[in-house]
Order: C-alpha cells, then structure tokens, then sequence
C-alpha cells in the first residue's frame, strides 16, 4: 500500500495537530483552574472534584494519542518522500495509516468548518 497523502499534505495534518495539542494544554490549565472546587475538608484532604479529575484524566489520554499521531504523520511524511528511493513493506504503512485516519478526518471536518465560515463571512 502506497500511502495515501504525499509528504507536504502529511505534514500540514502533524502542524495542525501540534496547534491542537497547544490548545488542549491551555484548556487544560482551564481544568487545572476548575480543580480549585474541591470536596472533602480543605484543610487536611482537599482534593478535585471527580468530574474535574476525571476529565482531567481524559485530557492527559487525548494529548498522548495526539503526540501520538503527530510521530505517525512525520513518520508517513518521511516514508513518502522515501519511497521514490527504496520499496516500503506495505504493512507497515497500512499499520501506521489506520492509526491516524481519524485524525485525518478531523482535520478535513476543520478544514471543511473554516471554508463555509469564510464564506459566510464574506456573505454579510
């Protein structure tokens, strides 16, 4: 399997996905914030809310996958501009695609979003 974007198209996906890791790391420190309504004795056992932990927990699972796909989407990119020179396994290419499609998609429902937005920007 040949991969499916070229290496320039992979690499815009792993940029913008940096630029939403860096958003996801601010809304964490909103959480952070949100942490402050605690339960239990504030003195001696203060801790989050379960609401706020958990989402929390949630947060630090999305930003490693995240990094996660942005090594792939490099890695695709390099793997792309190589091809040209040696044959790829394509397992390994089918193994690393299927692990960001849903990143790739998102990025393309973004995309998407921020076109009809323009335009109806430049509607009114």
């Amino acid at each position: 399997m040949e991969p499916l974007l070229n290496a320039k198209q992979y690499r815009e996906i792993a940029d913008f996905l940096e630029r939403e890791l860096d958003e996801l790391t601010s809304y964490g420190e909103e959480i952070e914030k949100l942490s402050l309504s605690v339960v239990g004795d504030l003195q001696y056992f203060s801790r989050p809310a379960p609401e706020v932990r958990i989402l929390g927990q949630q947060l630090g699972i999305v930003q490693d996958q995240v990094s996660e796909a942005v090594e792939i989407l490099h890695t695709l990119a390099n793997i792309a501009e190589l091809k040209k020179k040696f044959p790829i396994h394509p397992l390994l290419v089918v193994q690393m695609q299927n692990r960001i499609n849903s990143y790739i998609d998102y990025y393309n429902n973004r995309l998407k979003q921020e076109t009809s937005q323009e335009g109806k920007g430049k509607e009114n």
